[in-house]
């Protein structure tokens, strides 16, 4: 069963760095068709002027927002995954502030 979530440029940002890139065949598929709808079209990257710079902590990505959220089709098992993904890096404390709507709408939500 899909639900329509809807996330800004930042949540489809961090989303497709928290899919995991392995997995069984099943989740594989699944997670493939997820990125392909949180991923942006050319249109979007060519409005969003991504560059890559340097910060105090590393490389970083810049871009220029004002893109608008984007609803996108999420299964419970992709879901699931990313929830599980969310909570294991809260035990870990390996969570940044970025994280915090994300968190919010995969465990709080979920939790409740």
């Amino acid at each position: 069963m899909l639900e329509k979530m809807t996330f800004t440029t930042m949540e489809r940002f961090l989303l497709l760095s928290l899919l995991p890139a392995e997995g069984n065949i099943t989740n594989l598929k699944l997670i493939r068709m997820a990125k392909e709808d949180l991923s942006f079209d050319e249109a979007e990257l060519a409005h969003l002027k991504i560059t890559e710079i340097q910060t105090p902590n590393g490389p970083g990505t810049k871009w220029e927002d004002g893109l608008p959220d984007k609803e996108v089709n999420i299964g419970k098992h992709v879901s699931g995954l990313i929830h599980s993904k969310l909570l294991k890096m809260n035990k870990e404390e390996a969570l940044r502030p970025e994280h915090i709507s994300l968190y919010e709408k995969f465990v709080e939500e979920e939790s409740e």
